[in-house]
């Protein structure tokens, strides 16, 4: 960017950009501390004004000077001692760079440390691109590549993802350039103008992130590529040495600090709690002085896991690869945009260039460590937005680009950063929803379209599931709410909801019911449309049969070496009904439908209706309006199983009926049997049985039920008990007169 308004125009919105988040109050938007932050930003405080990386009393009241509300969860810290002596449990580079940040301005000043490093990558990635287009070009096209992905969120967090960034950048563009033009004239320029040093920054900036983490040593390829084909040995020997000089500095503050060469070697680390006003949660009690045998040997929770064998089988890395470039949390172009552009200008435009295949061999292989070394977390753990184990590399891109053309790419790109980022943009500091994530902006276009990672289903925040007999449910917790032997679904948007099962299925059964009627609800299995049409004068929760087969299922994967089927389940209901008697988080749920799965139709028409009861202790008379628990024992003599959960459930019932025949009380109370009882099993379990109000000679039935479809006497008979009992008149205490000479208040 050798144009004067251009370098104004971008220093005016730089400053601007770095200067903003010194004006972010503190405690705001979040409240919290999240993922790893809390050891991150404890770290850079204690360095500014301890000097060291002791994690004490006065380090856990720090973090109630900023984040007053509430309890700090995950602070990662480490010990070798049995917790007598704690020293904090991250890399500490990150945080020994933003140390002079957070001494002036804490958390807003890290913030604002961030920003300064994002800038400084749009600032070279311009000037790499500037080398083969003009300057107003390379400059917009740095600028949606590091401002339209998910590295902006990045900036307001108090974690190393945008140092670590920075840090790539700064090695490829002095790895893969040569200064330009004459000698520089001003004397602070010289030393960028010398190969050498040039060199040395860019294999200690890759040094220092690969120090947090190791794989990302591989975007040296590039580098040690293009100088050892020009056999520039001398320089190459610079590089090696330079990051090796880099590696033992960090080493040797590591080991002064901390006793330690890095924090995930010989000690044990844990997350743990604060409460304030700096008190630790359930911290381990101490060793006594020397001695104690500490909870895990030293090493737990460390970098072993990097040299044990690949997990992941063919078939889940091609389910993850594809879930890594489009997944809907995770995908690396719904995140990074114009890493899909680069790519393309990289095979219009870059085919030639040796160092850039080096340099996109190297992407490939971070990208495939993570889906084969830990494929149960390689998007970034329990906080992340895209994946932020690569968002690290993700500036790797750029540098595939050479000549921008044709230039209608570029508006696209805009065009999708837009559409993709933009509420990562405008809110990166998270928005009010129910139940607010990380992830809060999947549930908005065109997210919600992009696929589900299910082989990460349970590290996802925010979704909720259920077992319903062996079948599992889930959705997203905003709008699925699983109760019990239902399935509620909110009103407004179309609600997605995963059926997972281990068994192909040929067809399903479902009631549907909904709090408000007068409305249309649709809902799709798989790909099966079915519409239910509620009549503005039928009664709420009224039942509504849905029958749907099912040819093939929407996703078929292989989890663990076990075949599974899922099946996308969509439903459809513009009004509802706020929740009555949930949990106070789900206060707010707007009912629009009630599911119950009944099975199949095979399993809805099964011939489970021949019960056995064993002998009861009936009492022959009891008093009228009380509760009466009678212990019974019950044996499936059917040749099907009898479920105990969800729709079409079997359960003990009773009637009251009187002398005549005449029904007194038809539905009795509900016995849950305590598990799905199999053909020829028995149990035993106490009824709650609610006696009449009005005294007189009754008779007692005792009769399983399923749920939904029928009473067992319907089907056959002999599945009914039936006795004899006397209802006594309940007893009015206060008519009771007192005996003649008796105080009215005793005592």
């Amino acid at each position: 960017m050798r144009s004067r308004p251009l370098r104004l125009v971008f220093a005016s919105l730089a400053l601007a950009l770095v200067a903003f988040p010194l004006a972010l109050r503190k405690p705001g938007p979040p409240l919290t501390l999240k993922a790893d932050e809390p050891a991150y930003y404890l770290m850079a405080l204690s360095i500014a004004r301890d000097f060291d990386l002791r994690c004490d009393t006065r380090d856990l009241e720090r973090l109630f000077e900023e984040f007053p509300y509430g309890r700090t969860d995950n602070l990662i810290v480490g010990t070798d001692d049995g917790w007598r002596t704690i020293h904090f449990a991250k890399p500490y580079a990150y945080s020994f760079f933003a140390a002079p940040f957070a001494a002036v301005a804490g958390a807003q000043g890290m913030v604002a440390f961030n920003w300064l490093l994002l800038l400084g990558m749009i600032w070279l990635g311009a000037r790499y691109l500037g080398r083969s287009n003009p300057g107003p070009v390379a400059l917009l096209f740095a600028s949606g590549f590091f401002l339209l992905s998910a590295g902006v969120a990045y900036t307001f967090w108090l974690h190393p993802e945008i140092f670590m960034m920075a840090a790539v950048t700064v090695s490829l563009y002095f790895g893969l350039t040569e200064h330009e033009g004459e000698r520089p004239e001003r004397w602070w320029r010289r030393p960028l103008a010398c190969p050498a040093l040039r060199l040395a920054l860019s294999g200690a900036a890759l040094t220092v992130a690969s120090y947090h983490k190791p794989v990302y040593a591989a975007l040296a390829l590039p580098v040690l590529y293009r100088l050892a084909r020009g056999a520039r040995w001398r320089h190459l020997a610079v590089w090696l040495g330079s990051s090796a000089l880099a590696g033992l500095l960090l080493v040797a503050g590591a080991l002064a600090w901390t006793g330690k060469p890095s924090a995930y070697f010989g000690q044990d680390r844990a997350g743990f709690s604060v409460d304030p006003p700096g008190v630790w949660h359930r911290l381990p009690e101490p060793a006594p002085a020397g001695g104690g045998t500490p909870a895990e040997p030293p090493g737990a929770n460390s970098w072993g896991w990097i040299f044990r064998a690949p997990e992941s089988g063919p078939a889940r890395l091609v389910e993850d690869f594809g879930y890594f470039l489009c997944g809907r949390h995770t995908g690396l172009f719904p995140y990074h945009p114009f890493t899909l552009l680069a790519l393309l200008l990289f095979l219009l435009g870059g085919r030639r260039s040796g160092e850039r295949w080096a340099l996109l061999a190297a992407l490939a292989l971070v990208m495939l460590f993570f889906l084969l070394q830990i494929p149960f977390n390689w998007h970034g753990g329990g906080g992340f937005i895209g994946n932020r184990y690569y968002v690290a590399v993700v500036p790797g891109f750029l540098f595939l680009v050479n000549r921008i053309a044709p230039l209608a790419l570029l508006p696209l790109g805009f065009a999708a950063g837009g559409l993709l980022i933009g509420p990562l943009f405008f809110s990166p500091l998270g928005v009010s929803v129910y139940y607010p994530t990380l992830q809060a902006h999947v549930r908005n276009r065109p997210f919600d379209h992009l696929p589900f990672e299910h082989s990460l289903a349970h590290k996802i925040p925010g979704y909720r599931g259920q077992v319903v007999r062996d079948l599992w449910f889930f959705g997203r917790r905003d709008v699925f709410f699983p109760q019990r032997d239902e399935l509620l679904v909110s009103a407004g948007p179309p609600v997605e909801i995963w059926l997972e099962s281990e068994r192909p299925l040929a067809n399903a059964v479902f009631e549907l019911r909904s709090p408000r009627p007068g409305q249309r609800i649709s809902i799709s299995v798989a790909g099966e449309r079915r519409t239910v049409e509620l009549a503005a004068d039928e009664e709420p929760e009224r039942p509504h049969r849905i029958e749907v087969d099912l040819p093939h299922a929407t996703l078929k994967r292989d989890e663990d070496g076990t075949p599974v089927w899922l099946y996308r389940i969509v439903v459809r209901a513009r009004r509802g009904a706020q929740l009555a008697g949930g949990m106070e988080d789900d206060a707010e749920f707007q009912v629009g439908a009630r599911l119950s799965y009944y099975g199949s139709r095979e399993e809805v028409a099964a011939d489970l209706y021949h019960a056995e009861w064993g002998p009861i202790e009936l009492p022959a008379e009891v008093i009228a309006g009380g509760r009466l628990t009678l212990p019974v024992t019950i044996r499936n003599a059917s040749k099907a199983p009898w479920p105990a959960s969800a729709g079409g459930r079997v359960q003990l019932s009773y009637h009251w009926l009187a002398p005549d025949g005449s029904v007194e009380l038809w539905e009795g109370e509900r016995t849950r049997l305590p598990a799905d009882l199999a053909p020829g099993e028995q149990a035993a379990l106490p009824m709650q049985i609610a006696v009449p109000n009005v005294s007189g000679s009754y008779d007692l039935v005792l009769e399983p039920v399923r749920e939904g479809i029928a009473w067992f006497h319907e089907r056959g008979q002999g599945n009914t008990l039936r006795r004899h009992v006397i209802v006594l008149p309940a007893v009015d205490l206060s008519e009771v007169t007192q005996p003649a000479g008796s105080p009215a208040h005793p005592g």
